[in-house]
């Protein structure tokens, strides 16, 4: 069974999309900021991490960043999701390694073809 580290400081998001990815079979932890989320992928090596851009103790990207300089976890797959425009953040997209972003408000379903996609059933 796959493992989804979600991160958001909006517990009403963060425990509706636990909720349905736990009813699709994914293991799911979560944290609301960056300082833990990094804390908890060095834990527990998740197998893909859905990530808020906008954190408390630091952003997304600053994540992504550190987690491309373990080794163990250079690897481990990032989709974001964000409140902020497309345009507003576009240029760190480009740069991240992203399998894909969504932009709130999105459709949970949305969200899950793209966890399917990278991780599978």
């Amino acid at each position: 069974m796959s493992s989804v580290l979600v991160v958001d400081d909006d517990i009403r998001l963060l425990q509706a999309i636990q909720i349905r990815l736990e009813s699709l079979g994914y293991t799911v932890m979560t944290a609301q900021d960056a300082y833990h989320a990094l804390a908890m992928t060095v834990r527990s090596h998740p197998d893909l991490i859905v990530l808020d851009v906008n954190l408390p103790a630091g952003n997304g990207f600053g994540i992504e960043q550190r987690l491309h300089e373990i080794d163990e976890l250079s690897n481990t797959p990032v989709i974001y999701m964000t409140g902020e425009s497309p345009d507003s953040i576009d240029a760190p997209v480009r740069l991240s390694h992203a399998r894909a972003v969504h932009y709130k408000p999105f459709r949970f379903d949305d969200l899950a073809a793209s966890i399917i996609e990278v991780l599978g059933r």
